[in-house]
């Protein structure tokens, strides 16, 4: 998610800066300016920032200035940083720098630009890298078993296997097979999801009841009952986190369920199917909905991104860091 050499681009054009050295093993930089040399720690995070490791970058002990490199930092989280004095750059073109109070540049505002859509990868292909990611020891089984746990065709699963072995994401053969899900793969599916799953999976919008989320969710218990799961912030907020948002996503498995709702094309309530039994609450070994009704986790995460809100991005790097998909 973060090219560190295009971002320290941005350094280099800067018209005080000269020079630019930074070397992600000693955690060190250096930058040139008209007054000197000025020495700087070096931090690198290749994901979102959750509000537990802006935290933590906060409270690192210092002996010089520090320098953040991170996908985006925007919103909350670039406003604590700014306090703590932290320096930062980000891929979209925001950054923080003061150095030695001589040199000062602020940029703020910029978004990360709309993902691409990978190729080669339709709505039944992402379906598959769900199952997968969602329970990585389905790797293992036969494709038919995978098939049906993703709700594809056998040719839709082998295809993928072929290109995740091909791409270093998969290991081994038959019941030796093994998933390595790391942050470019946490990446793909996050694009995809935008770009492919989630318009496969629309269903409609619906407008919000008077009374707001409390009558929303007493509604849809009285009539839908368990037919339903949350997704997105509403699912986030339930697992613990501090973020809801203005979207409020429901997954059905039925695409003709019956909601007690008013059909709105500009509603705030967003309705999708799941992308396979495993999104399910209980429908995977290793997810029963974690007692809030809620839909996998990976497929929360996905939806929060797709919001493209400076908090609802937080959210989902704290929902990573809770579920454990964080990379050590």
């Amino acid at each position: 998610m973060l090219d560190s050499d295009a971002t320290l681009e941005q350094l280099r054009s800067l018209p005080f800066i000269t020079a630019v050295f930074a070397d992600e093993l000693t955690e060190t930089a250096a930058v040139q300016t008209p007054a000197g040399v000025v020495e700087l720690d070096l931090r690198v995070e290749r994901s979102f920032l959750s509000s537990r490791t802006v935290d933590d970058i906060v409270a690192l002990p210092r002996a010089r200035p520090l320098l953040l490199l991170a996908p985006l930092v925007s919103g909350g989280a670039a406003d604590r940083l700014k306090r703590a004095g932290v320096n930062y750059l980000d891929g979209a073109g925001n950054m923080h720098l003061v150095l030695r109070d001589h040199y000062v540049a602020l940029v703020e505002g910029k978004q990360l630009p709309p993902a691409t859509r990978p190729s080669g990868l339709r709505s039944a292909g992402y379906r598959v890298l769900f199952a997968l990611m969602a329970w990585p020891e389905l790797a293992g089984r036969s494709t038919s078993e995978i098939a049906a746990w993703a709700g594809t065709s056998r040719t839709a699963v082998a295809s993928l296997l072929r290109g995740l072995g091909e791409d270093g994401h998969l290991i081994g053969k038959g019941q030796r097979r093994r998933m390595v899900v790391g942050e470019e793969l946490f990446r793909r599916w996050a694009v995809g999801y935008s770009d492919v799953l989630r318009p496969a999976l629309f269903i409609k919008r619906y407008r919000m009841p008077e009374g707001g989320r409390e009558v929303l969710q007493r509604r849809l218990e009285a009539t839908v009952g368990d037919r339903f799961a949350w997704g997105g912030g509403m699912a986030a907020a339930r697992l613990g986190g501090n973020f809801i948002g203005q979207r409020v996503t429901l997954h059905v498995r039925d695409s003709k369920a019956d909601l007690p709702l008013n059909p709105d094309p500009d509603g705030q309530i967003h309705v999708l199917r799941i992308p396979g039994p495993l999104a399910w609450p209980g429908g995977s070994p290793n997810w029963d909905g974690g007692g809030v009704q809620a839909a996998h986790p990976l497929l929360v995460y996905a939806e929060l991104l797709d919001q493209r809100d400076d908090r609802a991005l937080e959210a989902a790097a704290d929902l990573r860091e809770q579920v454990g998909w964080v990379e050590p």
